[in-house]
């Protein structure tokens, strides 16, 4: 048998591969086939040769906390100059600023509000809950993120409600005082602060007033990093874009190249009680599932893993070809994430760096346009 395993001409070349250091989906997706073969020498020779590839493909997994989510909803550091500009202008001292006085900057200029609302340090969704819990007035993230970019009050799309400005000024200036969103009593400060304890409004509107003068140096620039992060509003209010990294770029190949796909949004597709990121030509008809996903964490990859297993026997079941298309850090979690996932795609499991490679997939090569 040792002769034969050292004739097999599959193996000979896998062998070379791997010594080679390469590391690729098709080298992992033949290595896959020899060991699953009915002799157990090679499948234990091909077995070994698999996790060792398998190790190696580590290094087409690339981290992607780096990258930022951008949308049009946010603007440039020269807009917002202007915005502040305008803002400071219209407010002129902040040090006596109170709800009736922002109500009246916000009528003037409903842009004013991205500036009133990063004072306080919320985001759109939080101020919109603020204003429902608190002070019983329903105004949406969404209505908040239309004022933000309008210059005008005619310029807010659909009408905006009776009393909004005056309780937005309500719950910035409590925000802002420390009145509204107070650190609740059961909670000591040596544990926890309020989000109102920053260098802009520890001492409410004096402490704006002070920062607008010029009293913030660089170190309190890195102090606010140290506590926060950069980029830290935009990665949490386009979160779900951030989640969409994989899908986008997988979509983007695919229609590149002319490659009938449903991309599953809702949930639901026939026969899956977990439902795919995209099925491929339909939903309707599949015969390909690929799933695709991101994770920084080993934590959130391992439960990635685990869906991915939960995919593989539902695609077993109705023999459709299941590829993950998966990235970041937390995927070098290697015995319970990365081989895992690889055993169960038998091999076809992608990545951003390898993303090019899912057209020589036999099963979507057929299904190209011409």
């Amino acid at each position: 048998m040792a002769q034969s395993l050292g004739t097999n001409p599959e193996l000979v070349e896998a062998r070379r591969r791997v010594a080679a250091g390469e590391a690729t989906p098709g080298l992992l997706q033949a290595l896959v086939r020899l060991a699953e073969s009915d002799s157990p020498d090679l499948a234990q020779e091909a077995e070994k040769l698999l996790e060792q590839a398998a190790r190696g493909y580590e290094t087409a997994l690339s981290p992607l906390y780096h990258v930022v989510p951008w949308s049009d909803w946010i603007i440039d550091d020269l807009r917002f100059s202007e915005v502040f500009s305008r803002t400071t202008e219209l407010v002129g001292d902040f040090s006596t600023l109170n709800a009736e006085r922002v109500a009246r900057v916000l009528a003037a200029y409903p842009t004013s509000l991205m500036v009133f609302r990063l004072v306080t340090g919320y985001t759109w969704a939080e101020l919109s809950d603020i204003l429902l819990t608190k002070l019983s007035f329903r105004l949406s993230a969404q209505k908040l993120q239309q004022m933000e970019r309008a210059d005008e009050l005619k310029d807010v799309p659909g009408r905006l409600a009776d009393q909004a400005l005056q309780k937005l000024g309500t719950a910035i200036c409590g925000i802002v005082s420390g009145t509204l969103m107070p650190l609740p009593n059961e909670l000591g400060t040596a544990g926890f602060r309020s989000r109102q304890h920053k260098i802009d409004t520890q001492d409410g509107w004096s402490a704006v007033q002070t920062c607008v003068a010029g009293g913030v140096s660089y170190k309190h620039l890195l102090y606010e990093r140290y506590t926060g992060r950069p980029f830290a509003y935009v990665r949490d209010a386009l979160s779900e874009k951030k989640g969409d990294i994989l899908e986008d770029a997988l979509e983007a190949l695919l229609r590149q190249h002319r490659i009938p796909y449903d991309r599953i949004t809702d949930n639901a597709i026939p026969g899956f009680e977990q439902a795919p990121d995209f099925a491929l030509p339909d939903r309707n008809t599949p015969s390909i599932i690929i799933e695709a996903k991101l994770a920084e964490d080993g934590g959130t990859a391992r439960d990635k893993a685990s869906r991915i297993e939960r995919l593989r026997h539902t695609c077993d079941e109705l023999h459709i070809l299941l590829i993950a298309l998966v990235d970041g850090k937390g995927f070098r979690r290697f015995n319970d994430v990365l081989f895992p996932i690889i055993r169960n795609t038998r091999g076809h499991t992608y990545t951003l760096e390898t993303l090019d490679e899912l057209l020589e997939v036999d099963r979507i090569r057929s299904l190209r346009s011409q």
